[in-house]
C-alpha cells in the first residue's frame, strides 16, 4: 500500500538528496520499495510503494491526493502567481521560483545520472568485409559500409555498471603480453572510482571528467605514443589513433600493406567480440517538426539491458505509471506495405481507442511512421486525454515505440551534443519512404525505446541471439510478471496484416501464454492464421487439432500468394514447410486466440476483453478487468457462470470497492445478485476510505466540509456527522460519532470493524455527497426508508445550492438532482395516499431517531423542500395538524367558543378518539384539546394582538407624554412578555448551537419583522428618558405603530386567497429597491441642474441645507407623481452684475428650466414607471406559478409555529410558561418511570415500513410501464427483433452458399453432432446433423482470388464472435493437447441439395410489419426510422425469395 510519513523540518546532512536516494536505493529495491522525496525546503513527504491489494492502494492514493490538495490549497497556479506578481510590481525572482528551478535541476540530474550508469549502446569495433554475394562488397558484417565504419583499432570503454574499465578484444593476434598492466595505475583507478561513487550525484561534470581520465589512463597501458589524438566518429565513440612499433624501427609502408593483407586472410568477424558496449549517447526528448504533439521521451539502449533498469526508467523518471495501466496492447505486423481503407481504418482506430481509454493502456508498436504503426499512433493521438496529476496534467494514453536503432532514419540527430545534459532533438518524420530506405519515427508516439544490437541497416541480426525481437519478448514478459518482479500488466497481441516475421513473433508470444487477437481481413499473415484458426477442429477425446486436406491446400495457396518472393527458389519448399509448422504450432494454443472480422464486426474492444479473459489470469483479476471495461455481460455470462469460479466474498472486497469508485453500477448489482453481502462488507473503515476517495474525485464534498465544518485534512465519519448536523439540524449515529482521529500511538480497531444496520442507506448518502449519480437509484430503492433517503438527498442538494448560489458552475445540474429526489418522494407519498389515506399520512408522521426524532415533513421543512410539502399527503397532514385532536370545527364558531367554552359540547365540534382507553375524551380533556389546537391558538393570538394593537394606538395618539401613564406601562409590560415569548421560540429551534438557532430563527421574514419591532420599541423607551431625545422617541414610537399594523399581514397567511398575494408582494420588494436606485440617479441629475439655475447665488450654510435638499430631492420626487409645482421652478426676475464688467439677467433661465422638467418627466415618469410596471408584471407571472406552493410552505410554518406555542395567548402566556417550568422540574426530580411508547408503536412502524416498500415497487412498476409505452422503446424493440431475424436468416444457408469455397466449417459441427468417439467420425461432413444439412467448403484454386477467397470469397453463413468453438463456451474446462495431426480426406467432397427455408419466416415478418404499421399510427415523427426498418425487412425477404 501507499503509506505517508510526514517529516517536520527534515534536515539534510550535507549530502544532496539524490545521494540519499542512491544510498538507500539498493536496500530499498531489495524489498520492492521505492522512495520518492520532494523538495526539502517545503514540507517533505516520502511515499513508500510495496505490493498490496487494490483497496489499500486506493486508500493510499486518497491520502496522497488529499495531501496534495492541502499543499496546493491556494487558488493560484504557477502561471497566475507569476503574472499577478508582475502586475503588482513584486519581484518575479523569489525563493519560490528558485526552489522550483532547483528541484527541476535536481530531477534532471537524477535522471541523467541514472541513464549514464544503467544504459549502454553497442558498436561494431572491427571492420571485416562480408563475403555475402547479395550484399555490397564494402559492407561489414554489422551492416555498415567501409567509409561509415570506424577504423580498425582497439576501443577502450568503461563499464559503468561495475564501475571498472574493460577492453574490447579483437581476435587478430595474441595479446596476452599486453594484458600485463602496471599495478600502481590500477590502484589510482580504484581511487578515482571511489571518488566517483561518493560524488557522482553531486556533480555530473566530475563524473564525466573521471570517465575521460579512465579512458586516457587505460589507453596509456597499451604502449601508445606520447602524442595522443582523440577522434570521435558519428556514433560518439572515443577512439585512440596510434601507430604500433616493432622494436626501435618504424615499419615502412610496404611492410604495413603486407601485414594488412595477412590480417584480412586470418581475421574472422565474430559478434561477441566485434560488437562491444559503450555508455549510451542518445537520450532526452524529441521535438517532431510540423507536429503539435508533446515532445516524446527517448533513449538508446543495448538489447541486453536489464528489464529492472528499463522499468525503473519508465516508472520513476518517465512517470509512465501515472495513471497506472491495466492493459498493454502489443501491435504485431503491418510494418511496411500495410494499407486499409477508410471504413475499416475507422473501425480499427475506434476499437483500439475504446479499449485503451477505458484501461489507460500502453500501446506497444514498432514506433516508426509507416504501416500499422502509423495508424496506431494516429489512433492514440485522436483518443488522447489528460489526467490530473498533482498540480499538472499527464497524458492518459501512452504509446511506446520499440524500434531498432540501426534501422531508423535520421538517427544522427538523436545523438547528444553534450553528454552532460539531456538532448532536445529536432526530428523530421515527414520523409518520403522509398523501397529499401529506413523509416522515420512516428510523431504520434509518446515514448521511444531505441534498441541497439550493434547492427546497422537491418532489423534483426546477431549470431549469438539477442536483438530487438528478444528484447521485446523480455519486455512484454516483464510487463506481465506480477509484482515485485514485474508490473503485473496483462499484455495482448494484436496481429494486423504482417509478414513471416509476424508469424514467428506471434508464435513466440503464444508460447509465453500471451493472448492473441487476429484482425481478420487486414491481409497476409493475419488472414492466413485466421483462416487456419477457423477451420481447425479439436477432438475432445484426443485433444488434438486437425485440419482437412482441402483447407491445408488452401493455406498453402494463401502462403504462396502472400509470400511469393520468399517461397520462390530452391529454398521455397523448406520455407513453406517452416511457415506451415509455425501456423500449426499457433493452433495448438487456440485457447489463447481470438479473431476479429474487421469486414463485418464493429466492437474491437469487446474482442480484446474476450481475449484477455483467455489469458493466464485468476478469476478475480478477470472480473476486475471486465469491470474496468464496464462489460457486465461478460462478467455475468463468462465469469460467474464458470463452474471453476469459487465465490469467496473476502477476495472480492477490493473489486467491490473499485466498482464503487469507478461508478460501475452493473457490477455492483451482479456481485450482490451472486451472493455478495453488503452487510458484511461495509465497515466503518471501508466507508471512511470511500469518503476519502470520493472527496479526491469530487471537490464539492471538500468545499462543503471546509465551509460548514472547518478545515479537515482527512475525512472521518465524525466529519460527515458534523456536516449532516449542519444540513439536517440533528444527526445521531454511534458509528459516525465514534470514528474520529485517534491520539498518536493508539488505534481504535473495534470501531473500524463495526458494520451498519442499513448499509444501503450509508452508501446512498455517500453517493450523494460524492456526486456518484449513477448509484443514486440503485441504492435508493434498496434503502429501508426510501422516503427518508429522498428527503435527505434533496436537503443536501438544497445546501449545495446555497453554497454555489453565487456561481453558475453546475447550478442547473444541482437543481435537477434536487427536483429529481423531490419528485421521487412525491411519487411514493402520492401512491401511498391513494392506496391508504391513513397509512399515507402516517408515513409523514413517522419520527426518525437518527435525525433527532423529527418527522418527514419537518425534515423537508428544514431542507427547504417546498415541492414536497406542497404534495397532497403533506397538505393532509397540515390540515390535520391545524385542527389537531379534532375532526370537525368551524373557525368563526371557534372564535366565539373561546369566550363561551360550553359550546364545544355541541354537535358543531367533533373530537378524535384520543381517550385514555382509546375511546372518547372526557369533558375536561375536550376543553384541554380545544384550547391546545393550533387553530384555536392562532385565533387566540390574533385576538390578543388586536387588543395589543388597539392599546398601542391609544397610547401613541393620546397617552404618549413626558411622564409615564398607566396604559403606557401596561403596554411596555406586554412588550416584555412578547420578547420573552420570542426568546422561547428561539430556544426551541432544532439546531444545537445558539448561533445556528439564531440563524434558523431569522430565516422567517416575520421573525425579522418582530425583532425590528422590539428593537424600535426598546430604543423609543430608552430615548424617552432624556429631554433632548424625546422628539426622536416619539418619532420611533409612531414609526413602530405603522410597523405593527403591517404585522397584521401575518394573519392573512391562513387564508387561501390572501396568502399567495402576500408571497407576490414579498417578491416585488427587492425590485422596488432596484427601481429606487435607478430613480435616484435621475432625481439627483434633474434636481441639481434645475436648482443650479433657480438658486444660483444662494449662500451655503446650515440653515440652507433643508432648502437645498427640498429643491434637489423632494421637489423632483413629487413632480414625478404629478405634483409639478411650476411656480417653484420659476427664476426670479433679477440682475446680478460682476464688478461692472458683466451683468447676468436671471429671467433668461425661465426658458431652460421647463425644458429640464420635460426631459426629466419623460425619463422618470414615462420610462422608469413603465419599466417598474413591466418588472412587476414579470415578477407576478413568475411568482404566481409557484405562489400556491410558497403559500403552502408558509402555512406549514404557521402550523408548526402555533403547534409549539403555549395554549394561552399573551399576556396570559406567562402563566403557562411558569407551569411548564414547574412540570419540567418535576420530571427531572420526581418522575421515576417513563412509559415505553416506542414498544407500543413497534408493530405499526413495521407495517408502515412494508407499506412504504410496497409503494416503492408500484412506483418502479409505473415507471417501467411509462417507458414501455414510449415510441422510442417500441422502435428499439422492433429493431432488436429485426437484428435477431437477420442473424437467423444469415445462419440459414441458401442454395448458392452450399459450395465449399463460400462456407467456413468450424468446430460448431462437432458440438452439434456430439460425436467424440473418434477423430475420424468427428471430421465427417456428409449427412445430416440435428435435422440440417452440414455445410461444406471446397478448395479454391490458386490464383488471384487466393487470399481474398479465404476471407471474402462469399458471405459466410455464420457470424462468429470472440470464439466460434462451443467447447470454450461450455462450463466444464477443456484440456487441450499441443499435439497436431493433419488427417487426409477419406472421400470426395460432394455438394448436397439446398436446405428448405424456415417455415416460420413469413409469420415472423408479418408480425414485424404489423408492429411497424401500428407505430405509423402512433406518431408521424419517426417515419425515417420506420422506413429504414421496412427497407431492411424488404431486403431480407428479397434475399430469401419471399413475398
Amino acid at each position: 500500500m501507499y503509506g505517508l510519513a510526514e517529516m517536520e523540518g527534515w534536515k539534510g546532512d550535507g549530502l544532496d538528496p539524490i545521494s540519499k536516494i542512491e544510498d538507500t536505493g539498493q536496500a530499498a529495491k531489495n524489498h520492492g520499495i521505492t522512495f520518492k522525496i520532494q523538495n526539502e525546503d517545503s514540507q517533505s513527504f516520502i511515499s513508500v510503494r510495496t505490493g498490496t491489494s487494490v483497496g489499500e492502494s486506493v486508500y493510499a492514493s486518497t491520502i496522497l491526493a488529499m495531501e496534495d490538495e492541502r499543499r496546493n490549497s491556494t487558488d493560484l497556479n504557477d502561471q497566475q502567481w507569476i503574472f499577478n506578481r508582475k502586475k503588482i510590481g513584486l519581484s518575479r525572482k523569489s525563493k519560490k521560483t528558485l526552489d522550483a528551478k532547483l528541484d527541476n535541476e535536481r530531477s534532471k540530474l537524477s535522471t541523467l545520472v541514472f541513464i549514464q550508469t544503467h544504459f549502454n549502446r553497442k558498436e561494431c569495433v572491427h571492420y571485416v568485409k562480408t563475403d555475402n554475394i547479395h550484399k555490397k562488397q564494402d559492407e561489414c558484417f554489422c551492416g555498415l559500409k567501409k567509409y561509415e565504419h570506424p577504423p580498425d583499432i582497439e576501443h577502450k570503454y568503461i563499464d559503468l555498471k561495475s564501475r571498472a574499465p574493460r577492453e574490447s578484444i579483437i581476435e587478430e593476434e595474441d595479446e596476452e603480453d599486453e594484458d600485463e598492466k602496471d599495478q600502481d595505475e590500477d590502484e589510482d583507478e580504484d581511487e578515482d572510482e571511489e571518488q566517483s561513487r561518493s560524488g557522482s550525484t553531486s556533480s555530473l561534470e566530475q563524473l564525466l571528467s573521471s570517465m575521460d581520465k579512465k579512458i586516457t589512463r587505460r589507453g596509456s597501458k597499451v604502449g601508445v605514443d606520447k602524442e595522443k589524438e582523440k577522434k570521435r566518429d558519428g556514433s560518439g565513440i572515443y577512439l585512440k589513433v596510434e601507430t604500433k612499433k616493432h622494436g626501435a624501427k618504424e615499419m615502412n609502408r610496404k611492410e604495413k600493406d603486407e601485414k594488412r593483407k595477412e590480417k584480412e586472410v586470418i581475421v574472422r568477424w565474430k559478434q561477441n567480440t566485434a560488437i562491444k558496449e559503450f555508455p549510451t549517447n542518445a537520450f532526452g526528448v524529441i521535438h517532431f517538426e510540423g507536429s503539435n504533439s508533446k515532445p516524446s521521451s527517448y533513449i538508446r539502449l543495448a538489447d541486453n539491458t536489464t528489464m529492472q533498469s528499463v522499468m525503473e526508467l519508465m516508472k520513476e523518471h518517465w512517470d509512465m505509471m501515472k495513471p497506472r495501466p491495466h492493459l498493454a496492447l502489443s501491435i504485431v505486423g503491418g510494418a511496411k506495405n500495410f494499407k486499409m481503407d477508410g471504413r475499416l481504418k475507422e473501425t480499427f482506430k475506434r476499437g483500439l481507442i475504446s479499449a485503451a481509454r477505458s484501461t489507460h493502456a500502453w500501446v506497444l508498436s514498432g514506433g516508426t511512421n509507416t504501416g500499422a504503426m502509423k495508424l496506431v499512433g494516429e489512433a492514440v493521438t485522436e483518443g488522447q486525454f489528460l489526467v490530473p496529476q498533482g498540480a499538472g496534467l499527464t497524458m492518459g494514453l501512452k504509446a511506446l515505440g520499440i524500434a531498432s536503432w540501426g534501422y531508423i532514419a535520421n538517427k544522427e540527430t538523436l545523438i547528444n551534443k553534450k553528454d552532460s545534459e539531456m538532448n532536445r532533438a529536432q526530428y523530421n518524420s515527414n520523409l518520403e519512404i522509398k523501397s529499401g530506405s529506413k523509416p522515420p519515427l512516428s510523431p504520434d508516439h509518446t515514448h521511444f525505446l531505441l534498441v541497439d544490437d550493434g547492427y546497422r541497416n537491418r532489423y534483426v541480426g546477431g549470431e549469438g541471439g539477442g536483438g530487438i525481437q528478444e528484447f521485446i519478448t523480455r519486455f512484454e514478459k516483464n510487463l506481465m510478471e506480477p509484482a515485485p518482479k514485474g508490473l503485473g500488466v496483462p499484455v495482448i497481441t494484436l496481429m494486423v496484416e504482417g509478414g513471416s516475421d509476424a508469424l514467428n513473433e506471434v508464435r513466440d508470444n503464444l508460447t509465453c501464454g500471451q493472448p492473441l487477437v487476429i484482425i481478420d481481413g487486414s491481409g497476409r499473415s493475419a488472414d492466413i492464421l485466421a483462416y487456419a484458426y477457423k477451420n481447425a477442429v479439436m477432438n475432445k477425446v484426443t485433444g488434438t487439432y486437425t485440419i482437412k486436406r482441402g483447407h491445408i491446400k488452401h493455406l498453402e495457396d494463401m502462403l504462396e500468394e502472400a509470400f511469393a518472393d520468399r517461397l520462390s527458389g530452391p529454398t521455397g519448399k523448406i520455407r513453406k514447410k517452416t511457415f506451415m509448422s509455425w501456423i500449426m504450432e499457433c493452433l495448438s494454443y487456440s485457447d489463447l486466440i481470438t479473431t476479429f472480422d474487421i469486414q463485418r464486426e464493429e466492437n474491437l474492444d469487446t474482442k480484446i476483453l474476450s481475449a484477455l479473459l483467455k489469458g493466464n489470469l485468476d478469476t478475480v483479476h478477470q472480473l476486475y478487468l471486465a469491470m474496468v471495461w464496464n462489460r457486465v455481460d461478460i462478467a455475468e455470462n463468462k465469469i460467474f457462470k464458470n463452474r471453476t469460479f469459487q465465490f469467496v466474498e473476502e477476495n472480492l472486497d477490493d473489486v467491490f470497492t473499485q466498482a464503487l469508485l469507478m461508478d460501475r453500477v452493473g457490477f455492483i448489482e451482479v456481485l450482490i445478485l451472486n451472493g455478495f453481502s453488503l452487510y458484511r462488507f461495509l465497515t466503518v473503515k471501508k466507508l471512511r476510505i470511500l469518503y476519502n476517495e470520493g472527496a479526491a474525485q469530487h471537490k464539492y464534498l471538500i468545499s462543503q466540509i471546509e465551509k460548514f465544518v472547518g478545515n479537515c485534512p482527512y475525512i472521518h465519519l465524525r466529519t460527515i456527522h458534523k456536516y449532516l448536523i449542519y444540513v439536517m439540524k440533528a444527526h445521531h449515529h454511534p458509528q459516525y460519532q465514534l470514528d474520529k482521529p485517534s491520539p498518536k500511538g493508539t488505534k481504535d480497531d473495534d470501531n473500524d470493524e463495526k458494520t451498519f444496520e442499513d448499509p444501503y442507506m450509508e452508501l446512498f448518502i455517500w453517493s450523494v455527497l460524492c456526486n456518484k449519480t449513477s448509484f443514486h437509484d440503485f441504492f435508493w430503492v434498496r434503502c429501508s426508508s426510501p422516503l427518508l433517503a429522498a428527503v435527505v438527498a434533496a436537503s443536501i442538494y438544497s445546501t449545495l445550492l446555497k453554497l454555489y448560489s453565487a456561481q453558475l458552475i453546475k447550478i442547473s445540474k444541482i437543481k435537477d438532482m434536487k427536483a429529481n429526489f423531490v419528485a421521487k418522494a412525491n411519487a411514493i407519498a402520492e401512491i401511498a395516499f391513494e392506496e391508504d389515506r391513513v397509512k399515507g399520512v402516517s408515513l409523514i408522521y413517522t419520527r426518525y431517531p437518527r435525525f433527532g426524532e423529527r418527522s418527514l415533513i419537518n425534515l423537508a421543512y428544514i431542507g427547504h423542500l417546498r415541492g414536497f410539502i406542497a404534495n397532497p399527503v403533506c397538505q393532509e397532514y397540515v390540515a390535520q395538524a391545524w385542527r389537531r385532536g379534532m375532526s370537525k370545527m368551524n373557525p368563526w364558531l371557534s372564535t366565539i367558543t373561546m369566550f363561551f367554552p360550553l359550546l364545544i359540547f355541541t354537535s358543531n365540534f367533533q373530537f378524535l378518539k384520543l381517550g385514555d382507553d382509546g375511546g372518547n375524551l372526557s369533558p375536561w380533556q375536550k376543553l384541554f384539546v380545544f384550547y391546545r389546537t393550533p387553530m384555536v391558538k392562532y385565533i387566540g393570538h390574533c385576538v390578543s394582538y388586536a387588543v395589543f394593537l388597539l392599546l398601542y394606538t391609544y397610547v401613541a395618539m393620546f397617552d404618549f407624554e413626558w411622564r409615564y401613564q398607566n396604559t403606557e406601562l401596561v403596554l411596555y409590560m406586554w412588550f416584555l412578555i412578547l420578547i420573552l415569548d420570542e426568546f422561547r421560540e428561539l430556544i426551541i429551534q432544532p439546531s444545537s448551537s445558539f448561533s445556528r438557532k439564531l440563524r434558523d430563527h431569522m430565516t422567517s421574514v416575520w421573525n425579522k419583522f418582530d425583532i425590528f419591532l422590539y428593537v424600535t420599541a426598546s430604543m423609543s423607551l430608552l430615548l424617552k428618558n432624556f429631554a433632548a431625545s424625546f422628539y426622536i422617541s416619539r418619532i420611533l414610537f409612531a414609526t413602530n405603530s405603522a410597523a405593527l399594523y403591517l404585522r397584521l399581514f401575518r394573519v392573512y397567511h391562513a387564508n387561501w386567497s390572501l396568502g399567495p398575494k402576500l408571497v407576490v408582494f414579498h417578491k416585488m420588494l427587492p425590485e422596488i429597491v432596484i427601481f429606487m436606485f435607478l430613480l435616484f440617479i435621475f432625481i439627483l441629475g434633474y434636481g441639481t441642474a434645475s436648482q443650479s439655475l433657480i438658486n444660483s447665488n444662494i449662500e451655503f450654510s446650515t440653515e440652507s441645507i433643508p432648502r437645498i435638499l427640498n429643491g434637489i430631492i423632494y421637489l423632483p420626487y413629487w413632480q414625478m407623481y404629478g405634483e409639478l409645482n411650476l411656480d417653484q421652478i420659476e427664476v426670479e426676475n433679477r440682475t446680478i452684475c460682476y464688478e461692472e464688467e458683466f451683468c447676468e439677467h436671471m429671467e433668461y433661465y425661465n426658458h431652460v428650466t421647463p425644458v429640464f422638467l420635460a426631459i426629466y418627466l419623460i425619463a422618470a415618469n414615462v420610462m422608469l414607471l413603465n419599466l417598474l410596471i413591466a418588472i412587476f408584471t414579470s415578477v407576478f407571472e413568475e411568482v404566481q406559478e409557484n405562489a400556491k406552493d410558497v403559500w403552502k410552505w408558509e402555512m406549514y410554518r404557521l402550523v408548526e409555529e402555533y403547534d409549539q406555542k403555549p395554549g394561552l395567548a399573551p399576556p396570559l402566556v406567562i402563566l403557562e410558561d411558569l407551569w411548564k417550568m414547574l412540570k419540567g422540574i418535576w420530571k427531572v426530580t420526581c418522575r421515576r418511570t417513563k412509559e415505553d411508547l416506542e414498544g407500543y408503536m413497534q408493530n405499526t412502524l413495521e407495517t408502515l415500513e412494508m407499506f412504504e416498500k410496497d409503494c416503492l415497487f408500484k412506483h418502479i412498476k409505473d415507471i417501467g410501464e411509462q417507458e414501455e409505452s414510449k415510441l422510442d422503446t417500441k422502435l428499439r424493440y422492433v429493431e432488436s427483433k429485426v437484428d435477431r431475424m437477420l442473424e437467423i436468416l444469415e445462419f440459414t444457408p441458401t442454395s448458392s452458399q452450399w459450395d465449399f469455397g463460400d462456407e467456413v466449417q468450424t468446430a460448431d459441427i462437432l458440438e452439434i453432432q456430439g460425436s467424440d468417439s473418434s477423430e475420424e467420425e468427428a471430421l465427417k461432413y456428409d449427412g445430416f446433423i440435428g435435422g440440417r444439412k452440414k455445410e461444406k467448403k471446397k478448395v479454391l484454386a490458386p490464383g488471384p482470388a487466393g487470399a481474398a477467397g479465404a476471407t471474402a470469397g462469399g458471405k459466410r453463413n455464420v457470424k462468429f464472435g470472440t470464439d466460434s468453438r462451443k467447447e470454450f463456451e461450455k462450463d466444464e474446462p477443456v484440456t487441450q493437447s499441443k499435439n497436431l495431426k493433419i488427417e487426409p480426406s477419406a472421400h470426395q467432397l460432394s455438394t448436397p441439395d439446398p436446405t428448405p427455408r424456415n417455415p416460420d419466416l413469413d409469420s415472423r415478418l408479418d408480425k414485424i410489419e404489423n408492429q411497424i404499421q401500428s407505430l405509423h399510427r402512433d406518431s408521424s415523427e419517426s417515419l425515417e426510422r420506420m422506413e429504414r426498418l421496412e427497407n431492411l425487412i424488404r431486403a431480407l425477404v428479397q434475399k430469401k425469395g419471399g413475398k
